[in-house]
């Protein structure tokens, strides 16, 4: 079998007769005498959780890019498909999958026990969207929600979303998916700081005196 050069993470195939390098298939070399095409690579990204762990992440910086641009939050269909592949990336993570062998917790009937009332609880919270209007509007007509779940914590809906996560995980006993947990925190985080320093601007004093009242940013009774 004649030998792969990789370049810039592209494979290149060498002819034996020593003439220019010729872009060949993407292939990825296991041994001499054994290649993985393109079939099973796309199965292996399919059952990787970091592939999905990446995936979930560009999305996550994508949904929070065309909220926040001024240019790009009038695509809606842009961000609507960047909020439904985050969603699809993080249900994937800790499924099992033949070709990947991830790192797994088994506690028996307590992954169900401890996942569901998590799970519960994370659709209380994330039923706070259909109490706001999702997409930004100019200063003059930002409406504050104060009440309901918005009494309780400033962004119930990310609260919502990282107890739908951890729940999931721990459903299926899925160490990476547990351990994620701080990352999707982190990118909630910026995009909350980024939201609530455009509500200031936007308010001012009453969103100033809402902070001081509810102080939960994304988890209740604790300060942020």
């Amino acid at each position: 079998m004649a030998p792969y050069l990789y370049a810039i993470g592209w494979p290149f195939h060498a002819s034996r007769e020593g003439g220019m390098p010729v872009m060949f298939a993407i292939t990825m070399i296991v041994s001499d005498d054994h290649c993985i095409g393109m079939e099973e690579i796309a199965s292996f990204c399919i059952g990787n959780p970091f592939f999905w762990a990446v995936v979930s992440m560009f999305a996550l910086i994508g949904s929070s890019v065309t909220l926040v641009s001024k240019n790009l939050r009038r695509y809606r269909g842009l961000n609507i498909g960047f909020v439904l592949l985050f969603g699809l990336g993080r249900f994937m993570i800790p499924l099992p999958f033949p070709c990947y062998d991830q790192p797994r917790f088994d506690w028996g009937s307590w992954n169900i026990a401890v996942s569901l009332p998590l799970l519960l609880a994370s659709i209380v919270f994330l039923s706070a969207i259909f109490s706001i209007r999702p997409w930004p509007k100019p200063c003059e007509e930002v409406m504050l929600n104060t009440g309901g779940l918005f009494s309780v914590v400033r962004n119930p809906i990310y609260l919502g979303e990282l107890l739908w996560s951890l729940a999931w995980a721990i459903l299926w006993g899925s160490i990476i998916g547990v351990l994620l947990i701080p990352l999707w925190y982190a990118g909630f985080l910026l995009f909350v700081m980024l939201e609530e320093e455009d509500l200031e601007a936007c308010l001012g004093d009453q969103y100033c005196r809402y902070k001081s009242r509810v102080r939960g940013r994304m988890f209740p009774k604790l300060p942020s």
